[in-house]
């Protein structure tokens, strides 16, 4: 899914494939309907003359990512006029949350409970209910809150992924803090684990301290693996030491998690966490490589001789099944090639291969051959010899 800045509409994948789709018409070659759509918000913005009718009249257009961008228009407008016409589509239409999102702009309150309602009876995915969510927020954000962390603990709420990532959608908020709180208190796995997502994607650094706490203490492993997220996406210092503490558990998803959170957070004492355990790693060639490419990608000259260490380290990583789920792609990368890869984003600022191509090469031999490691070992001890 897209947004567009400017009007804070989400417009679908279908719906930017069908405004982009060749017409038959000749007329609408020259017109097409992702052309009408932009048209359309830039009027807007500008409140041109014209500009509340001709969105009007484009709500019944009959591609959808025109008529989503009339519905952003209209809340740009900020006619009162335009209510009624977004209610009967919020009501009934396919385009209900670009009506919901315009509704929330206008400031209607009458519409919530209308929002509430197909925010839970839609078949929308969670990342594109997020415009909903908004909405709700926009109108009454502590009934929004409350509304929404009922319905995480009611005993027949939805507790898939991603009611969390809803609710990290308000922001930092002390009414979200005082919910998922509560939340982490529930007796069931996935609520706690929605609670925690919340936290950490609403951005609120106050949280840290009781997140940090609850990871010493939390069983099972999937509530640890979601502490470590939370605590990597909001990216304090304070929780390196007991993110890196984790790498020296025996889960290997808890282990990878926590390479993950230190490499988000980027902090030196996060980069130094991750030198050590590049020293000190021999078994989990999959937990090594991806510390090295974190270790590059941070930039920090720290690990510069942990990452020499490894360039002629010519054993190559096997995907295990379990990280079927975190890397879609397959993972067969030698370490010497992602030292060496990481040797240059030290060295260079850049490397010649996308760190994505790196981690997915499956080849039978070194990307980087024995030769070029050499130079590289050269330059890093020119490096650390100045």
């Amino acid at each position: 899914m897209i947004r567009t800045h400017a009007a804070g509409l989400v417009l679908t994948l279908a719906g930017v494939v069908a405004a982009q789709a060749p017409s038959t018409d000749p007329a609408a070659r020259r017109e097409t309907p992702g052309m009408r759509a932009r048209a359309l918000l830039e009027l807007a913005e500008r409140g041109g003359e014209g500009a509340f009718e001709r969105s009007c009249a484009a709500l019944d257009d009959p591609v959808s990512v025109v008529r989503e961008a009339a519905c952003a228009a209209l809340g740009i407008l900020g006619d009162a006029r335009a209510v009624p016409l977004l209610r009967e589509r919020l009501a009934e239409g396919e385009d209900w949350i670009a009506a919901a999102q315009a509704l929330g702009r206008l400031g209607d309150r009458p519409s919530f409970d209308v929002i509430l309602a197909r925010l839970w009876s839609g078949k929308e995915s969670w990342f594109a209910l997020r415009g909903a969510v908004e909405a709700l927020c926009s109108l009454d954000r502590s009934c929004a809150i409350a509304l929404l962390g009922s319905q995480l603990a009611a005993p027949d709420g939805p507790h898939g992924p991603g009611l969390g990532a809803l609710l990290a959608r308000v922001g930092p908020d002390g009414d979200l803090r005082r919910t998922a709180t509560r939340l982490l208190q529930d007796q069931r796995l996935p609520v706690r684990i929605e609670a925690i997502a919340a936290l950490g994607g609403a951005g609120d650094l106050g949280t840290v301290s009781m997140l940090m706490g609850r990871l010493g203490t939390a069983e099972p492993v999937a509530e640890r693996i979601a502490l470590v997220e939370a605590l990597g996406a909001l990216g304090h210092e304070f929780a390196v030491d007991p993110i890196a503490a984790c790498l020296d558990t025996g889960d290997a998803l808890l282990r990878m998690a926590a390479v993950e959170a230190l490499e988000r957070i980027g902090h030196p004492t996060a980069a130094s966490a991750l030198a050590r355990l590049i020293d000190a790693e021999q078994d989990d060639l999959a937990l090594l490589v991806r510390a090295l490419v974190a270790v590059g990608r941070l930039g920090s000259e720290q690990g510069l001789a942990v990452v020499a260490r490894r360039l002629d380290d010519e054993r190559q990583q096997r995907q295990a099944p379990e990280f079927s789920r975190v890397f879609p792609f397959p993972m067969n990368t030698f370490v010497c090639d992602a030292a060496a890869w990481a040797a240059l984003q030290l060295l260079d600022g850049t490397a010649p291969i996308e760190r994505d191509a790196l981690m997915a090469f499956g080849r039978d031999t070194p990307h980087f051959d024995a030769a070029q490691r050499a130079a590289l070992r050269a330059r890093i001890a020119g490096r650390l010899s100045r």
